[in-house]
């Protein structure tokens, strides 16, 4: 007899479960607002040095510096003005900073490391 009443209370407590959950199912209700579109170009803030507007995601690691063919290493990958990194296209490479396009906006980014010369 215990055995056919756990057996029979077992299973009243996954019911229970189960419909339980359905019934809060509409309390997890996904918002959007506020979270960034992973498939949109990348966040812009104003936390650069010298008030330069900055690129989320985007790290100037290096700045190969020649007249002819500059390049620069941004996010551990070498690359020229026409790339595009992280949705930002490669618009320009200076001694010093590399402007990035979005949306026909442009923005600098400086090199954070000092710029060395031989």
């Amino acid at each position: 007899m215990l055995l056919k009443n756990s057996k029979g209370l077992l299973l009243w407590l996954v019911l229970s479960f189960a419909l339980g959950g359905l019934s809060r199912a509409d309390e997890l209700i996904y918002n959007s607002h506020g979270k960034k579109d992973p498939f949109g170009p990348p966040e812009i803030n104003n936390q650069g040095q010298g008030g330069a507007e900055v690129l989320s995601g985007i790290k100037v690691e290096g700045i190969i510096w020649e007249k002819d063919n500059p390049l620069a290493v941004v996010n551990s990958k070498v690359v020229m003005t026409g790339e595009t990194v992280a949705g930002a296209l490669v618009a320009e490479i200076k001694e010093d900073e590399v402007i990035f396009e979005i949306n026909g906006r442009r923005f600098p980014v400086k090199l954070h490391n000092r710029v060395e010369r031989y």
